[in-house]
């Protein structure tokens, strides 16, 4: 599910806005990340299910949260290599 999440997040950002993928990204301040992001995870994977719904149909119910932590994980190295 995490290699599989990965996967999905270098197809997902090449599509994704600005705003998109500053949701992704960690906040500055880690309590604020710690509270956020488990926040719009269901709305992420919600939006990465409906652009790649053969991709993520098995990951839906099971092996989610592994499933986003690869692919949270995959956009923020794509990030820092390349985005800024």
């Amino acid at each position: 599910a995490y290699n599989n999440g990965k996967l999905i997040a270098r197809k997902w950002i090449k599509n994704a806005s600005y705003r998109e993928i500053k949701d992704v990204l960690p906040r500055s301040e880690k309590y604020h990340d710690t509270n956020y992001f488990p926040l719009i995870k269901n709305n992420l994977f919600i939006s990465i299910e409906k652009s790649f719904p053969n991709e993520t149909k098995r990951f839906k119910w099971f092996n989610n949260a592994d499933f986003m932590r690869g692919w949270r994980d995959e956009v923020i190295l794509i990030w820092k290599n390349y985005g800024n």
